[in-house]
């Protein structure tokens, strides 16, 4: 089993020390979902078994994280308030 031990193969990336970082790294399916987010077009010079520190795999892999939980948290604390001469007979 290969250990993810960096360096992490973004450019100009100081996160390399594999005592103080996680690492992950790029499959297939990574650069499927980088395509998907439109995130890739700004690395496109990973390779498929590249290492990412943790922090540039969120940022490229998963940039759309959160996105559903934030909208639907966003509409259950929107107030909607109707006034009475709303109804109507």
């Amino acid at each position: 089993m290969n250990i993810n031990n960096g360096p992490c193969k973004v450019k100009d990336c100081d996160k390399n020390d594999p005592k103080k970082y996680k690492f992950k790294k790029f499959t297939q399916f990574s650069k499927a979902k980088a395509i998907k987010t439109n995130t890739y077009q700004n690395y496109s010079y990973l390779q498929i078994n590249d290492q990412l520190c943790f922090s540039h795999y969120l940022t490229i892999v998963e940039a759309d994280r959160n996105k559903n939980k934030k909208r639907k948290s966003e509409e259950f604390n929107e107030i909607n308030i109707r006034n009475d001469d709303d109804y109507t007979e």
